[in-house]
């Protein structure tokens, strides 16, 4: 099972070439609001956490 991502943490998806921010998660933890680094702000809501791809910097940055 995918791990459910925190708040602050990258991920990437399929169709966004990038980094994005996890900014928001579910209560139930099953979707996700990502934000990109750059500028202009790349937004998306309610992204479902299946559809998250896992990369090595899949972790919280300090």
């Amino acid at each position: 099972m995918l791990p459910t991502p925190q708040i602050g943490q990258y991920v990437r998806l399929d169709d966004y070439e990038g980094r994005l921010i996890v900014k928001a998660v579910s209560e139930d933890g099953g979707k996700v609001d990502l934000v990109s680094e750059g500028d202009p702000k790349y937004v998306r809501y309610d992204v479902r956490c299946v559809d998250l791809l896992l990369a090595e910097d899949y972790s919280a940055e300090s």
